[in-house]
């Protein structure tokens, strides 16, 4: 009888372990399709994040004769310090004429339209010229520019508010600021303007 009774446990054990290692052989194969439903959920999630983003892209990419914004930097002074202010204006219509490098830099001369927001580059300055050659624009003021007489967090913000306004174009890279056609060190003493900036 105890006989019996072992050699059914055995018998019984002997199968589950079968059962075991063919479960275990199986369980790749039966993951697959788990896997793959994970992955095709993955990717149809990416999908949808694509589809999600084509609508959301769709919102934002521009139309032909939508306005073009950009934005013109200016300072802001704050309780600390000065810091770079701006404000948005319009520069044709997408489908229209490409944006004149020159139309933006005179309306950063203009100055600010707001109170919020100061001048930094020196009243009287006058852009000279601006010329474009392999993603560098050469932009070439008056002397005047040098007449700026402020600190270096000031000159930081008047060198970024140039640099800042003309590299938010697809084109631009970076920025070399020239007086009077000629590369200089410094426009008041404190940051290094003698090689094209972004």
């Amino acid at each position: 009888m105890l006989r019996k009774a072992l050699v059914a446990v055995l018998v019984i054990s002997m199968l589950m372990a079968l059962m075991m290692v063919g479960c275990q052989e199986a369980a790749p194969n039966a993951e697959e399709p788990e896997i793959e439903n994970e992955n095709g959920e993955e990717s149809n999630d990416i999908e949808n994040d694509g589809d999600n983003n084509s609508t959301e892209n769709d919102e934002a990419a521009p139309e032909p004769g939508d306005p073009i914004m950009l934005d013109i930097y200016f300072m802001e002074a704050t309780e600390t310090g000065f810091e770079l202010g701006k404000e948005t204006r319009e520069f044709g219509t997408f489908g229209g004429p490409q944006v004149d490098l020159e139309e933006v830099v005179t309306e950063l001369l203009k100055g600010p339209e707001t109170d919020d927001l100061s001048r930094v580059i020196p009243e009287g300055t006058v852009l000279r010229g601006i010329t474009l050659e392999y993603g560098v624009a050469y932009v070439d003021f008056s002397k005047e520019l040098l007449q700026a007489e402020v600190g270096g967090e000031a000159e930081a913000v008047l060198v970024d508010s140039i640099v800042k306004t003309l590299t938010q174009l697809e084109e631009v890279d970076s920025v070399q600021i020239l007086v009077e056609g000629e590369i200089v060190e410094t426009i008041a003493g404190h940051i290094s303007i003698d090689e094209p900036l972004n």
